[in-house]
C-alpha cells in the first residue's frame, strides 16, 4: 500500500512497501522513473539502427491506409517489430535456416538441405520461438510465432508483405466473427501445452488414502483440461460430436459458456467499450509518427517536411483537421486538413511517442514497463551491496 508523510512530506514521492518481517520503504518513485528512463534509453540504442521510414509504405500508416479487416493484426506486428527480442529470435530463425539446427549430425544437417526452404523456414521459427521465450515476451502468443513464421518478418512492415504473407499471418482474423482459433500441434507443442496438461494430470492423480473400514474416501478430484495461457486466453479440449446438428453444439457450447466458473471469468475479462490506448489505426499512426520523430534526430520540424513531401496525393493525415493559424503580420487564416502538418508543436511530436510507448509497456511489460515494487526493492537491496562491496 503507498503512504504519504505528513508535512514537508506530502511533496515528497509515493514510496512501496514490502513485508520483510514488517513494513520496509524499499524505493521511491525517483528510481522506478530512473529505470524506466533507462529502459527507454536502451530501446532507443537499440532501435537507431534501423530506418522504418525509408519504407515504400511508411505512409499508409500515417494516413490510416491499412484494412480494417487487418488493423488490429497488423498493430500487432508492428509494435512486434519494436522488440529486440523478435530482432534476435529471428537472427537464429535465419542462422538455422541456412545451417541447420545446433547440434545436428551430418547426417541431420544433409536432411535438413533435402527440406524445402519454407519448411527449414518453419522448423528454424519454431525451435527459435521456443529458445527465446517468445511466449513470454508480449501478450499475443500465437500471433508471435505466426510472425516468426514469416520470413520478411522482422525486416518488412506489414503493408510492404505480400498478400499471401498477410494471409497465412491473419488466417481467420479477416472475418467479422472469425472462428474459434484452434492452435496446430506444432505451435502447441512449442508452447509447451502439452507439457503443461501432462502436469496437471500428474497433479490430478488420487493418492493411496489409509482409509478406516466402513468410511469414504475422499472424492477424485476431476480437472478439466482448460489451460490459462495469458489473462483471458485459455487452451481448452473439447469433445465435439459431429452427429449433433449445428444448433445444438452452438447451444451446448453456450451452455458450457453459462457455467458459474466460466460466467465469472467473462465478468473478470470483460473488454472496455472505448480500450486503453485507443484504436489500431491511432496505435499505427503513433507509432509511425515516433519512428519517423527520432529517425529525424527528434528534430520536428525535419519530420514535418518529410511528412509533407511524402504526403500520399495531398491528402490529410489520419484524423487530422483544418486550423485557424494567425500570422506574424496579425493576419488570421485557414489552414485545410490536407495542409495541416504532422505535428503542429514539439509537443505533438512527444504525445506520439507517449502513446507509442504507453501500448508497448501494455503489450510487452517484460522488456518495457519499469520494474514493479518487488523488483524494486531487489534492485536496491543490490545496490546496497554493492556499495559495501
Amino acid at each position: 500500500m503507498k503512504q504519504r508523510k505528513a508535512g514537508a512530506a506530502n511533496a515528497s514521492n509515493a514510496t512501496a512497501e514490502v513485508a520483510s518481517g514488517g513494513a520496509v520503504q524499499v524505493g521511491t518513485d525517483r528510481e522506478r522513473a530512473k529505470l524506466a528512463r533507462a529502459r527507454r534509453v536502451e530501446h532507443f540504442k537499440f532501435v537507431k539502427q534501423f530506418a522504418f521510414h525509408t519504407s515504400t509504405t511508411f505512409m499508409d500508416y500515417l494516413h490510416g491506409d491499412v484494412a480494417e479487416e487487418e488493423a488490429e493484426l497488423a498493430c500487432r506486428y508492428e509494435y512486434a517489430r519494436e522488440l529486440m527480442a523478435i530482432w534476435e529470435a529471428a537472427k537464429q530463425r535465419d542462422k538455422w535456416k541456412m545451417t541447420g539446427l545446433d547440434g545436428f549430425s551430418d547426417a541431420d544437417r544433409a536432411a535438413w538441405k533435402k527440406l524445402s526452404s519454407a519448411e527449414r523456414n518453419k522448423k528454424a521459427a519454431l525451435r527459435a520461438y521456443h529458445a527465446n521465450q517468445l511466449h513470454r515476451q508480449t501478450s499475443f502468443p500465437f500471433d508471435m510465432l505466426s510472425f516468426l513464421v514469416c520470413e520478411s518478418f522482422p525486416k518488412k512492415d506489414w503493408q510492404a508483405l505480400t498478400p499471401a504473407e498477410r494471409k497465412a499471418i491473419a488466417r481467420f482474423e479477416r472475418k467479422k466473427i472469425p472462428p474459434l482459433l484452434m492452435t496446430d500441434v506444432g505451435t502447441l507443442e512449442a508452447l509447451g501445452v502439452f507439457d503443461q496438461f501432462k502436469a496437471m494430470a500428474e497433479e490430478a492423480k488420487p493418492g493411496v488414502e489409509d482409509v478406516p473400514p466402513g468410511t469414504k474416501g475422499k472424492p477424485m478430484n476431476l480437472v478439466p483440461p482448460l489451460l490459462q495461457k495469458r489473462e483471458s486466453v485459455y487452451c481448452a479440449v473439447f469433445n465435439v460430436d459431429y452427429s449433433e446438428s449445428e444448433n445444438q453444439l452452438a447451444n451446448q457450447f453456450r451452455e458450457w459458456l453459462r457455467l458459474p466458473e466460466n460466467q465469472e471469468r467473462l465478468a473478470e475479462y470483460k473488454k472496455s467499450t472505448t480500450g486503453t490506448t485507443g484504436k489500431p489505426l491511432d496505435r499505427l499512426k503513433d507509432l509511425a509518427a515516433w519512428r519517423l520523430y527520432r529517425e529525424c534526430g527528434n528534430d520536428w520540424n525535419k519530420a514535418n517536411e518529410f511528412a509533407d513531401k511524402h504526403r500520399k496525393h495531398r491528402r490529410p493525415f489520419r484524423d487530422a483537421k483544418s486550423k485557424k493559424e494567425k500570422w506574424e503580420s496579425g493576419e488570421q487564416v485557414i489552414i485545410p486538413a490536407n495542409e495541416a502538418d504532422l505535428f503542429g508543436n514539439p509537443a505533438d511530436a512527444r504525445e506520439a511517442q507517449a502513446g507509442a510507448w504507453k501500448y508497448l509497456v501494455e503489450i510487452a511489460p517484460r522488456e518495457f514497463a519499469p520494474p514493479g515494487a518487488h523488483m524494486l526493492a531487489q534492485f536496491v537491496e543490490l545496490e546496497k551491496l554493492a556499495s559495501k562491496g
